[in-house]
Parts: structure tokens; sequence; C-alpha cells
């Protein structure tokens, strides 16, 4: 049985969001778990977020260049104490239980690194709750290997520095990190989830994650990790594969009319993926049609469901 009043570790990382960075700390400091440290990293280069930090009890340490996200919380790992430590993006808010629940998990289990939650996705136009897979959790690195975890990403999970420190520093990689973060972790320890939302997560239409560069990202993790997926059913790399063709052919048909390299995409998809969903299929037979086909067939699927 674990000890539950050790101390969290929240690491903000921030890049010139003054205006987000408040709600991110208040989120932190507003924990009703008793023992809480916050650590703010300002990867700006030139202090921007000192003023907003000085208005709160957190240790502020700024990068003297814009060094990125994981190198910034590489920093702050570096510059905490907890024994648990929680990574926030400055646009994500954490519900007050969020601590709590996670370390009563922790307390019933010394073979758990890691506990996530749900997760509450603020968009544009909607809001929707995304909850754990109650199937997720224990050894869950075939999950981190189809690409698809969420809601497990960094700003859901709270991790056991132990666990942590295996696995630093944390690579660089661009729009991937929360992926390559959950697989590194599953590589070396169990994962337990709480089954509520207990974080926000702003998303917006121009996300980064969203962008041909994240599509390009995946498929270098899935020749990255080759070795490893020869270690499970072909099904684990076929969902990570038809996934991203997938998420590819309408990235390229958001940009033109027609494009012969999209259609391609959503054949692939379907070619890949060992059990082809409906949108999958109509997806294919939509992009002989171009991009009006696409939209049609989305503005069919929103009125079925």
């Amino acid at each position: 049985m674990r000890q539950t009043r050790e101390v969290v570790s929240v690491v903000i990382t921030t890049y010139y969001r003054n205006d987000r960075l408040r709600g991110a700390i208040e989120s932190a400091l507003g924990q009703t778990y008793p023992a809480v440290e916050v650590v703010v990293v300002d990867d700006s280069g030139e202090a921007h977020a000192k003023s907003v930090a000085d208005e709160y009890d957190v240790r502020y340490i700024p990068h003297d260049v814009n060094k990125g996200t994981n190198t910034a919380r590489n920093t702050g790992i570096e510059g905490s104490s907890g024994r648990y430590v929680q990574l926030l993006d400055d646009d994500d808010r954490l519900h007050r239980e969020k601590v709590q629940a996670q370390m009563e998990a922790f307390a019933v289990s010394d073979s758990t690194g890691v506990v996530y939650c749900g997760v509450t996705l603020k968009g544009d136009s909607e809001t929707r709750e995304v909850l754990p897979d109650p199937d997720v959790s224990g050894d869950v690195l075939a999950c981190a290997l189809t690409l698809d975890p969420f809601p497990c990403y960094t700003s859901s999970m709270l991790i056991d520095r132990e666990y942590l420190d295996r696995v630093l520093p944390l690579a660089v990689r661009p729009t991937v990190d929360d992926l390559w973060l959950m697989i590194e972790l599953a590589k070396i320890t169990e994962f337990d989830h709480v089954a509520r939302s207990l974080v926000t997560k702003r998303q917006t239409d121009s996300s980064l994650g969203q962008g041909m560069t994240n599509a390009r990202e995946r498929f270098n993790l899935i020749e990255e990790y080759d070795e490893l997926y020869e270690k499970f059913p072909a099904a684990v790399r076929g969902t990570a594969l038809g996934n991203t063709h997938h998420q590819t052919g309408s990235l390229l048909f958001d940009e033109r009319i027609w494009s012969f390299k999209a259609t391609l995409a959503y054949w692939k998809a379907l070619y890949y993926r060992p059990e082809p969903s409906t949108q999958f299929v109509g997806a294919c037979i939509a992009s002989l049609l171009g991009k009006p086909g696409i939209s049609a067939a989305k503005s069919l699927r929103s009125l079925v469901t």
C-alpha cells in the first residue's frame, strides 16, 4: 500500500500564452489534494510569463531561448521535487478533484505507474466528454501502439516519478509527444484509470495535432517501433496505419477539391484496418467524388448519429 500524502508536482509549460496560463496555474493550485507544488517553465526565451507567475506561489523557470515543449517539460521535471508528476499544457485545466482521485487509485496498487482519466473536449462549437475505455488498464502497450489511446495523454496522466525518470529525457517529437510518452511508459509499467472526466482540453480546428505534421510523425512512430509491433498481432499495426492513412486523406481533401493522393490514402486506410467500420467504407466510396463526396458523407453520418 502506497503513502497517500506524497507531494505531487504539476509542471506547466508555456509559450507566449499569458492569457491562458493564469487558468492553468489556478487549476493546479486549486486542487483538493493538499500536497501540490507548481512549476512553471517559460519557453519564450525572454521571460514573457514572469509577470503572471509572480502573481502566484509557484516556482518559475525561464528558458533563455525557445527550446520546444518536451525540452521545457524536461526542465520542469528536473526542477520539481514531487514523487508524482502531472504534466500540464497551459491551455488545459485540471478539475479540482483530479489529483486526489488519481492518488487514491495509486494507493490501492503497487504495480501501477500511471493513472489517467477522462477528458472534456471544449471546441469552437461544441463540448463533449471522452471517458476511458474500461478495458484499457494494466498492460496497455498494445493500445498505445494503435496510436489511438485517447483520452490518455499528457494532461490526463499522473505519473509515478520512478517510471518517468526511466524514460527521461523526453524526446523532441512534434505533435506526437503524448503518443511517444505513453508508448515508452507502457513498455515499463502498468496503467490504471479514473472513470471520470477530470481535465478540460481546449480543442480548435487549427490545433497543431490535427495537421499534416502529425500524420507524418505518426508514420515515423510506426516505423521507429517496427520491432515492437512484431511482438503483437498484425491488427495492432494495421489499426495505427489505417487510422493515419484515413487522417491523411481527410487533411488532403481539406486543402483541395480533388486529390488522387487523398483518395489513395482512404483506400489504404480501408486495406490496413483489421475491421473496417462503415465510416471507413463510406469514406472510400465518397472519396471517388472528391471533396464534395466526402462532405456529403460527413453530413449524412452526422444526421445518422
